[in-house]
């Protein structure tokens, strides 16, 4: 009368085994534990994918002073021409250009524009007008950051970005001591690609690279990506010492030397998943 219980417990095994094969989440050989959170949400132009070993949402709601210890993934992309969907493998979307390197491209773009200021016959303008790219930059900087956290859309931020540089467009245009050409650089379709272990309170963005789509529809999502990207230390890191800030900002990043990283890596990662949750915002 053993068998009947040998072979529930082997059956139980072997579909436990099947479940968990479902869903496997590698990045730089870091391999995710049962998540909590795969949810994935689908606009017109764009989707984004978010996923955690730990419900950060909840984590915060009951404990709004600790963050719990969680691996967690989070990739957006935005296409020109409208979201493929849904996407198979006999389909499938290669995105090689990344939202961070197209900020940057921008505001380089721009700060051409700056250098043709007339120095002699207009040095207050040329100080007014830098001294606001300064603060575009670092606001810029700051909507990124939103957008690979999740606080904000990918919609959202380019909005915002918008409404950023176009005063500072019109301040230049205004200004008769400088040269200004108005050519635009073309956009292209972009990814957004954030990891962050809470553990050791660290941050991982991609700023170069190719993103591979092989599977995206309303129950699964499947791709791999591989980069180049820079590690920082979180802001909320708790009771961070003089030395550990030192090593928080040890090396030049490679996408911008003014900026101070914890390191430089490159990056490779694949995704297989069935999602939890998905929502179409497509109107």
């Amino acid at each position: 009368m053993k068998f009947p219980s040998v072979f529930f417990r082997l059956t139980l095994f072997l579909f436990s085994v099947f479940c968990i094969s479902q869903n496997t989440v590698n990045y730089n050989q870091v391999s995710f534990n049962s998540c909590e959170v795969i949810e994935a949400s689908l606009y017109d132009k764009s989707f984004t994918l978010y996923i955690s070993e730990k419900d950060m949402q909840e984590a915060k709601a009951q404990d709004g002073t600790r963050m719990p210890e969680s691996n967690v993934l989070s990739i957006a992309v935005e296409f020109l021409k409208g979201c493929p969907f849904p996407i198979e493998p006999k389909d499938s979307v290669m995105v090689g250009y990344s939202l961070m390197q197209q900020n940057k491209d921008e505001m380089d773009f721009e700060r051409k524009q700056l250098n043709n200021v007339n120095v002699e016959k207009a040095s207050e303008d040329g100080k007014r007008l830098n001294e606001k790219g300064k603060d575009v930059g670092t606001q810029a900087k700051i909507i990124s950051q939103q957008l690979m956290e999740g606080k904000i859309t990918a919609q959202e931020a380019e909005a915002k970005l918008e409404a950023l540089l176009n005063p500072l467009v019109e301040a230049v245009e205004d200004t008769e001591s400088i040269q200004y050409n108005s050519t635009q650089l073309p956009k292209k379709n972009t990814f957004d690609i954030l990891f962050m272990d809470t553990r050791a309170y660290t941050r991982s963005l991609m700023f170069s690279g190719t993103i591979y789509i092989k599977k995206f529809n309303e129950t699964e999502f499947e791709a791999v990506f591989q980069g180049n990207q820079f590690t920082e230390c979180m802001e909320n890191r708790p009771s961070i010492s003089q030395e550990e800030r030192q090593t928080c900002a040890a090396v030049p990043s490679y996408f911008m030397t003014e900026m101070k990283v914890l390191s430089n890596e490159p990056t490779k990662a694949s995704v297989s998943v069935k999602l939890k949750s998905f929502t179409d915002y497509r109107e």
